[in-house]
C-alpha cells in the first residue's frame, strides 16, 4: 500500500509536483508602499499561487511573508513531503528524451548563450 506521502503528490496536479520540484516561478505582479515597509506581490503562473514580501524600506530587509496556494497545492496529509520526493514523482510522470536530443539541445544553447560547460 502507498504511503500518504505518496498519495499527496501521486494525485496531485503537475503544476504542484513541478513547482514543489523545481520551487515556484515567480513574477512581479505588484509593487506598494506601506508606510516603513514595501510589500512586493509574486505571482506563480505555473500554480496559481501568489506570494506577498515585505521588504523594510530603509534596509531592504526581509520583514515578513504570506503566500495564499491554489487548491491543492497544500499537503493535508501530515506526512511531509520533500523536495526529492517531489523530483521522484516527477521523474515517474516524465517521458524521457535519449542522449541524443539532449546533445542536441545542449548545442543549440551553446549557440545561443554562453557555453555553461
Amino acid at each position: 500500500m502507498a504511503s500518504r506521502r505518496d498519495d499527496f503528490l501521486s494525485n496531485a496536479d503537475d503544476s504542484v509536483v513541478e513547482c514543489r520540484a523545481f520551487s515556484h516561478n515567480w513574477e512581479d505582479a505588484g509593487d506598494f508602499m506601506n508606510g516603513r515597509s514595501v510589500h512586493i506581490v509574486l505571482y506563480c503562473e505555473r500554480c496559481d499561487s501568489y506570494a506577498v514580501v515585505e521588504w523594510s524600506k530603509s534596509a531592504g530587509t526581509i520583514e515578513g511573508r504570506k503566500y495564499k496556494y491554489s487548491p491543492g497545492y497544500l499537503n493535508n496529509t501530515g506526512q511531509p513531503v520533500t523536495k526529492a520526493d517531489a523530483r521522484v514523482e516527477r521523474i515517474r510522470r516524465t517521458k524521457f528524451q535519449g542522449t541524443k536530443e539532449f546533445e542536441k539541445l545542449l548545442d543549440q544553447i551553446d549557440e545561443e548563450r554562453e557555453s555553461y560547460r
